[in-house]
């Protein structure tokens, strides 16, 4: 004879197992060092407990794998702007510089090695009334992809089961990499002519602007979102940036703004008219 099993039975163990589990993370997480205290105690889970998008962003966080990854601390450290920092932004505007100042405020403070890496821009004043018209330049901070992302999450669109691009698979090929360049002069719209090509043929369009490069996925992103932060407006909207960057699944990495948010995303190779290049200088 043979016998199944109570579903309701079945389904109280499943609860009972996920239960225990639960209990014994939050076990190993006190020896680590997470506070868990009762009513008026500090609790480190209690906000996210509290806060759904808190909770969601965890959870999101805990199913990429708990990468590694730069983030901002958002404290700030007192910087007295040289004047080659003064004479940068009478050249470009106000609207197309934003120097240390801003980029400590948006995400955080920089250390003093940091700012001694940023007391120096590495660009000539020609070259900067060169670029004034479509160029603007920004101070960076040491991030990568999920540290820019932390900062200001509500500027991206959401993943289902978390940012596609935190998984280790992503992460191990091209979405760690951090912003190593103390400055980025990037231009404010596509490459002149770069739409309607294949990917490689946009790369190779790059030799008509010898003193451009074209930028990382990071670089964008943190740069757009800067921009937009300080100005409102959004660099390269309308348009699909393709990256000279392979994901894990041997497609090319695009990024555009989705209703006011910047959307990361992978295509096969195409020619369509709203597909360009973003660049920065080099010199």
């Amino acid at each position: 004879m043979t016998t199944t099993a109570n579903p309701v039975v079945t389904e109280e163990r499943e609860e009972l197992s996920r239960a225990q589990q639960v209990l014994s993370w939050g076990q190993r997480a006190i020896k680590q060092g997470l506070r868990l205290g009762g009513h008026g105690e500090p609790n480190d889970l209690r906000p996210y407990i509290d806060c759904p998008e808190r909770m969601q962003r965890l959870v999101r966080y805990i199913q990429a794998g708990v990468p590694d990854m730069c983030t901002a601390v958002q404290v700030r450290s007192s910087f007295e702007e040289p004047e080659s920092h003064a004479k940068a932004r009478e050249i470009l505007g106000e609207r197309n510089f934003h120097g240390v100042v801003a980029a400590q405020t948006r995400f955080g403070a920089y250390s003093e090695e940091e700012l001694m890496a940023r007391q120096t821009i590495p660009f000539s004043e020609e070259t900067l009334r060169e670029c004034a018209k479509d160029f603007f330049l920004c101070a960076t901070h040491p991030l990568d992809l999920l540290g820019v992302q932390s900062a200001f999450p509500e500027r991206f669109t959401a993943d289902v089961g978390g940012s596609w691009f935190g998984r280790e698979e992503q992460r191990r090929l091209w979405s760690s990499v951090t912003l190593t360049h103390p400055w980025l002069l990037i231009r404010k719209g596509p490459v002149p002519a770069s739409g309607k090509k294949l990917s490689k043929v946009q790369e190779e369009h790059m030799k008509h602007f010898p003193k451009e490069r074209l930028l990382l996925p990071v670089e964008f992103v943190y740069g757009a979102l800067l921009h937009v932060l300080e100005t409102g407006e959004r660099i390269c909207e309308g348009y699909v940036i393709r990256f000279a960057v392979q994901s894990a699944e041997g497609n090319k990495v695009h990024v555009y703004w989705c209703s006011g948010k910047l959307r990361l995303s992978i295509w096969g190779d195409s020619t369509g008219s709203n597909l360009i290049s973003a660049s920065a200088r080099d010199s």
